[in-house]
């Protein structure tokens, strides 16, 4: 009985469940709906263009994730910027595009076409020339020279000292030619030929150092260390015997070593092969960069008095200025940041060196923008200076000179000092020491040749009043926030006198010359100097980039 009137509850809850489910329903239903009002979608201001969504490297292919869709003014609209996805999906980057840049039909390119073959000029620094001379196996060291060693090239030739010739018939002699029946000689006028003489008389080897510390780009044809392995032996069962690991090989077969040297050298070393000069290389120990002041050696029958540096000008330039040690302060240096050096010159030739305006004083320190040229008292032709260069160096010619600050007397030497300003583009760069007549004839050249690491700026400091970080890097670009005097960026790339930069969570670009790496003593000046102000301040209708995630 019980049982049963718990049934019957069961089923009467369930009924009035039902029930007000039903009522619900049909209280919603006929309660008036809410019409939906259509709602314009506002037109994107300015004009449609492709943009990188990220750094990509030079032959990657594009990818729709790799690109975006921005709009920008008239005015900031690239020539040639692609403008829909489907012109840059598939082809692969010709160029390597920073995030955030105009993507332009200049910088993509079909991913299936045949690239250039690679030559082996691509091997040659900028700024540097590979040039060949003969070789035996005595040139390089026994055949053991490899290619990516470092060398001296001694050159030895005859040289004939040029003289008055005392007679018709001297003069005849020195040029190969004998006399004909029909000239007279002052030896038959006189009748005495005693003193005539012939140019093999005249002739005596020198020996020179004429180049220092260069790079061997290949021996013969072959461009690397190792020399091809042997092909498999075969044993007598059949099979192939193990062959041992292949290194660094003898090649006294190879007819040529090809070198890596600047033009001048180029030019030395192109004068001593026109004298018929044979060449030997100096095998040099990895990381000497030491270089050696020292005339040339001779053999001659002692009635030829000369100074030694004054007989290499009968066949190479002559050299009155020389550097005979010299170094960088820094093997490395953080972006911006300083590169000292000091360096003694010595007067060998047989006259007084004057001082002269050769440049800047010595101690000067040259800041980002300036060499000699941009001093007020430019260096009047006709005197000597220090120099150094770099490789890349926009003015290859030594666009950092040094006046030598005192009257040299003949061996007299001095040391000078000062600084360059590194470039912010990091990496490493080969920097070396010469000097020079002015204005532009070099006599030392590639002297201490330094391999110097330039550090990225992970951080900068804005050191002007005020400037924009613009959404691309060229002037003209909209502006994404204005920073003051002071403020602290994250570095996110550096290209070609722009820092991509990241203020304030939002990302842009400012040209160097506005900021400093955080880590160098300006930058802490500037941040003490800065206003008591927000780190950047949005500008008003400025057209922020798109926000980008924490994680890019």
């Amino acid at each position: 009985m019980t049982a049963r009137r718990g049934r019957r509850v069961i089923l009467l809850a369930l009924l009035l469940a039902s029930a007000a489910a039903f009522l619900a329903y049909a209280i919603l239903a006929a309660r008036p709906q809410a019409v939906p009002e259509p709602v314009e979608a506002a037109a994107p201001a300015g004009e449609p263009v492709l943009i990188a969504a990220r750094a990509i490297a030079e032959g990657e292919v594009l990818t729709a994730a790799d690109i975006e869709v921005a709009y920008v003014a008239a005015e900031t609209k690239a020539p040639r910027v692609l403008t829909e996805s489907a012109q840059a999906i598939g082809d692969m980057a010709l160029v390597a595009i920073p995030k955030g840049e105009q993507i332009l039909a200049s910088s993509v390119g079909n991913a299936t076409a045949d690239a250039a073959p690679r030559t082996f000029a691509g091997d040659v620094p900028v700024g540097m020339r590979a040039v060949a001379i003969a070789l035996e196996e005595t040139v390089g060291a026994g055949g053991l020279v490899q290619p990516g060693d470092r060398v001296d090239v001694i050159a030895s030739y005859q040289l004939k000292p040029i003289r008055p010739a005392a007679t018709v018939e001297e003069a005849l002699g020195m040029t190969g030619r004998k006399p004909s029946s029909n000239e007279s000689t002052e030896s038959e006028k006189t009748g005495d030929a005693s003193d005539a003489q012939s140019s093999d008389d005249d002739d005596f080897p020198v020996a020179e150092l004429l180049v220092q510390d260069v790079e061997v780009l290949a021996i013969g044809q072959q461009l690397t260390t190792t020399a091809e392995p042997p092909p498999a032996a075969t044993t007598e069962d059949g099979a192939d015997a193990a062959t041992e690991a292949t290194g660094p090989a003898p090649r006294p077969d190879a007819a040529s070593v090809t070198l890596l040297v600047d033009p001048s050298q180029a030019l030395r070393l192109l004068l001593a092969v026109q004298a018929d000069g044979t060449f030997r290389l100096l095998l040099r120990s990895p990381g000497d960069t030491t270089t050696t002041e020292l005339p040339p050696a001779l053999i001659t029958n002692g009635a030829i008095q000369m100074p030694p540096f004054d007989l290499v000008g009968a066949n190479l330039a002559a050299k009155d200025l020389v550097v005979t040690n010299a170094r960088f302060r820094q093997s490395s240096v953080p972006a911006g940041g300083m590169i000292e050096f000091e360096a003694t010159v010595r007067n060998v030739s047989s006259r007084v060196i004057p001082a002269g305006r050769g440049g800047a004083g010595p101690g000067y320190e040259y800041h980002a923008g300036q060499t000699w040229r941009t001093l007020a008292d430019v260096a009047p032709p006709g005197v000597y200076s220090l120099g150094v260069t770099a490789e890349g160096a926009q003015d290859p010619a030594y666009p950092w000179r040094w006046d030598l600050g005192q009257d040299l007397a003949p061996g007299e030497a001095t040391t000078i000092t000062g600084g360059i300003q590194a470039p912010n583009a990091a990496g490493v760069q080969r920097w070396w020491f010469g000097t020079l007549l002015q204005p532009g004839t070099v006599q030392d050249d590639g002297v201490a040749s330094t391999r110097i690491t330039i550090e990225p700026a992970a951080s900068v400091v804005v050191v002007a009043s005020a400037i924009d970080i613009r959404e691309s890097p060229w002037p003209s670009a909209a502006s994404v926030v204005k920073a003051p005097r002071g403020t602290k960026a994250d570095v996110l790339q550096y290209r070609d006198g722009w820092f991509e930069v990241r203020v304030d969570g939002r990302d842009g670009w400012v040209v160097e010359s506005a900021v400093v790496n955080a880590l160098l003593p300006e930058a802490a000046t500037a941040l003490k100097a800065a206003p008591a102000m927000p780190a950047a301040t949005p500008i008003a209708g400025a057209t922020p980039i798109a926000e980008k995630s924490s994680d890019e």
